[in-house]
Parts: structure tokens; C-alpha cells; sequence
């Protein structure tokens, strides 16, 4: 091979590899795996794969994962500066318009920067018309989850009745404060399977709107109903759902509560402490699995046997606290592996231990692992010598104590008695905050 030659193939084998190295592999893949890795980038990163070429500008406009609840990256530190940020997202839905199927529409809005401006009630609403327009667009599309988060204290409205008639509609899930005025008919069936509601108001008939779920959701499997209002009455029955939760942070001694599921595992219900309460209180879930009850016992009240459940986390007021109810609260707990009882609660316990020691717990001979908080100046240990003496099946024991030699030496004796019957002995040295404590045992919905 001459000179000439050899310069000329290695010239060419050079611009060989700078092309191979140019190749733009992304454009090449199959569409479900673009859009698989869009799904994971932010509104800002994606706008930019959206500039590259033809092809991932193809990819941009019909990816089915819109995820704008990271925003980050977007400079937001004005009122106009917000209001461009919402004009990108209208123009971005303009873009792909209503032929190309969302799987998933996410939103969170935090941005809300206060100038001091006299028009800010003219932002609100500018907001709420955009948001509003993406939802009626995401239902247009056949959306099957919605997440939608609003921070701002700020009322939205109402949502679009649109919203809770989309058929293709799987999860849905509101944390902001708005309303429901619209409910759909008895007639209309749903496919949700997820609903998550927050700082919602239901208006007109919030009965009727629970029995909407009842009926008609027949395949709901999660429903939480936070620091929601218009709920006379809690009446959950469905042969689907497998979790509950309720809180409320306003007490409604009128709120009768009737849940009943066969497939129910998971039941988080959280009230105010403080109040009597005479509500009738009805729960039927022959297997249920995991039960956090924060709030008072009702004099009416039926929860049936519960044979299954793996963690049960009991708290309640001992001023309110009536000891013949939370007996038959605790009688209903046949087994279970996991017991949480607050101070307050075996502060009641202790006011009548020679009642409830001559009678049997059932619960505590099947209990597996105990928790129990030692509350300052109050005496627990006895309560702690009776689980370890008639709970046959425990293995595991945790005691939270304060500071202090004189409870420590009562713990370490515990610990002795524990230890020598095989059981796994925690203490945990703590101050008494039982939100913090509640925190380590209780489990999680969100």
C-alpha cells in the first residue's frame, strides 16, 4: 500500500468513527422505552430532549407520563416569572393535543410567591382556569392516574364533574382545598381503584357521595379521606377495598361510622382526643390485618372478632377514657402480633387492673411483640409482668422510659424476667413525646 493510500484509509476510518460517534441511539429505540425513560426526567429536562431532533420532539409530544410535580430547575421567584412557568405548561399541552393517550398526569404547586401585588387574587384564577384545563384535557385522553397537589391555603373551587366521570380513571388523588359539587349517578360505574382525597370539601350530600363508592367503585381497593368535610355520616360498604383511612382534625360527635369489607386490611382512623362521644360505631372486617385507632371509644360500638391482625396501635384519653368500652374494644382482638397501647391508655387499664386481670385478654396470650411506653411517675410494670406471664407466643418486648435510676431499675428487673424466659428485651431511653413514639410504630397509608 503506498503512502497515499494508507493516509487516505485512515482519513476515512476517522470520519468513520466521529459519525459512529454522532449516532443519535436514543432516536432509535422503540417508543415504549423513550417514553419509559421520559417518564423519569422533570418538565425542564424534558422540554430540552424535546429540542434535539424530529424524532425526540415526537417522543416529547406523545409521551404519555406528564409529570410536572418536579419543577425544579424553573426559576420561579416572581409573580410573572410563576405565570410563564404556566403559560410553558398550556403551550406543551397545546402541542400534543388530544390524540395521544396520558397514562398519568402529575401536578404540584408550591411556586406561589408573594409580591405584594394587588393582583394576586387575578393569579389564583388564572391558575385555577389552567388547571383546570389540563384536567379536562387529561380525561379527554383516557388519563388513568391523576395526582394533583396545590400548597398554597388558597381556595380552588370546584373540581371539574368531569374528574370523577372519566371511565378510564384508576387513581386519583386531591391535596388541596377544593370542593366536590358534582356526584355521579348511581348509574355510573367507575374503575377507580385508588382514591385520595385532602382538604376537600364535599358539597350537597356528602352521604350520598360515600355511597357512590360504595356502589358503584366496585373496585376500589384504597380510599383515604383526610380532613375532609361534608361527611355526615362514615358508611363505607364494598366487597373491594382492602384499605381505609380517616382523619380529621375537627371532631363531629354526629359522624356515625358503619365500615364493613371482607377484603378490608387496613383500617387508619384519627380523631381529636379529648371528647365523649355516643356515635354508633359499627365495623365489620372479619380479616383485617393492620388497625390504628387514635381517638375516644364510643358506648356504641361492634367491631366484631379480629382474628388476623398483625399490628394494632390503640390510643385514647384516660379522663374520657370509659374502661367497660375500651374492654370491649380490646376483647375484640382475638390474635395479634404487634400491640402499640399509649400511656394514656394503660393509665386506664391500671385504674382497674384487678378487674381486667381476672378476666381474659385473649389478644395478649396470641401477641407476638409488644410495645409499651413508660410514662413518667406512672407504674407499667405490672401490666409488663402480666403480658410476659400469660403471653405464651411473645418474642419480642419494647420498653420506652424516661430519665431516671428509679426506672431504670424497674426496667432492668423486667428485662431479667424477659430475658430469662427467652424473649427479646429492648429499652429505649426516650422523653415523653408520644408523637414521636407513633411515629416508630405506626404504619404508613400515604
Amino acid at each position: 500500500m503506498t503512502t497515499a493510500s494508507f493516509d487516505h484509509a485512515r482519513s476515512t476510518n476517522r470520519r468513520n468513527q466521529k459519525t459512529k460517534s454522532r449516532t443519535d441511539r436514543f432516536s432509535n429505540l422503540p417508543t415504549e422505552i423513550a417514553h419509559d425513560i421520559l417518564s423519569r426526567l422533570n418538565f425542564k429536562d424534558l422540554t430540552r430532549v424535546g429540542c434535539l431532533s424530529k424524532r425526540c420532539r415526537e417522543f416529547y409530544i406523545s409521551t404519555p407520563y406528564l409529570n410536572f410535580h418536579d419543577l425544579s430547575g424553573v426559576d420561579t421567584s416572581t409573580r410573572l416569572k410563576n405565570e410563564r412557568v404556566l403559560d410553558s405548561l398550556s403551550r406543551f399541552f397545546v402541542q400534543r393535543g388530544v390524540h395521544h393517550k396520558i397514562q398519568c398526569f402529575r401536578f404540584r404547586w408550591d411556586l406561589w410567591v408573594d409580591d405584594g401585588d394587588d393582583d394576586d387574587d387575578d393569579c389564583d384564577v388564572y391558575f385555577q382556569s389552567r388547571l383546570r384545563e389540563w384536567i379536562e384535557i387529561a380525561v379527554r385522553c383516557n388519563v388513568e392516574v391523576i395526582h394533583l397537589v396545590v400548597i398554597p391555603n388558597n381556595t380552588f373551587g370546584d373540581l371539574p364533574a368531569s374528574l370523577l366521570h372519566c371511565k378510564s380513571l384508576k387513581s386519583l388523588t386531591v391535596d388541596m382545598i377544593c370542593n366536590i359539587s358534582v356526584v355521579p349517578s348511581m348509574d355510573f360505574s367507575s374503575n377507580l381503584e385508588c382514591l385520595r382525597l385532602k382538604d376537600v370539601s364535599i358539597k350537597n350530600d356528602g352521604d350520598r357521595f360515600l355511597k357512590w363508592i360504595s356502589g358503584c367503585c366496585t373496585s376500589i381497593k384504597e380510599l383515604l379521606l383526610e380532613d375532609c368535610a361534608g361527611v355526615n355520616n362514615l358508611v363505607i360498604e364494598s366487597s373491594s377495598l382492602e384499605s381505609f383511612c380517616y382523619q380529621s382534625y375537627e371532631y363531629n360527635d354526629g359522624c356515625h361510622v358503619n365500615i364493613s369489607g371482607d377484603r378490608l386490611e387496613k383500617l387508619h382512623f384519627v380523631e381529636p382526643i379529648g371528647r365523649k362521644t355516643d356515635r354508633l360505631v359499627n365495623i365489620s372486617a372479619p380479616n383485617l390485618k393492620y388497625l390504628e385507632w387514635i381517638g375516644e371509644f364510643s358506648n356504641r360500638q361492634n367491631l366484631g372478632n379480629l382474628m388476623f391482625l398483625e399490628k394494632a396501635v390503640i390510643c385514647s384519653s384516660p379522663w374520657n377514657c370509659n374502661f367497660d368500652v375500651l374492654f370491649d374494644f380490646l376483647c375484640s382482638i382475638r390474635k395479634v402480633k404487634l400491640l402499640f397501647l399509649d400511656p394514656d391508655t394503660l393509665e386506664c387499664l391500671w385504674l382497674k387492673m384487678d378487674y381486667w386481670k381476672s378476666k381474659e385478654l385473649s389478644f395478649i396470650s396470641h401477641a407476638k411483640e409488644v410495645v409499651i411506653h413508660y410514662k413518667f411517675r406512672s407504674n407499667v410494670t405490672e401490666f409488663a409482668y402480666y403480658i410476659l406471664e400469660h403471653a405464651h407466643d411473645l418474642e419480642k418486648m419494647i420498653i420506652y422510659y424516661p430519665h431516671g435510676s428509679e426506672v431504670l431499675n424497674a426496667v432492668m428487673k423486667l428485662r431479667t424476667t424477659a430475658t430469662s424466659k427467652g424473649i427479646h428485651f429492648h429499652k429505649i431511653v426516650t422523653h415523653y413525646d408520644f408523637q414521636v413514639i407513633r411515629s416508630l410504630v405506626r404504619f404508613n397509608l400515604w
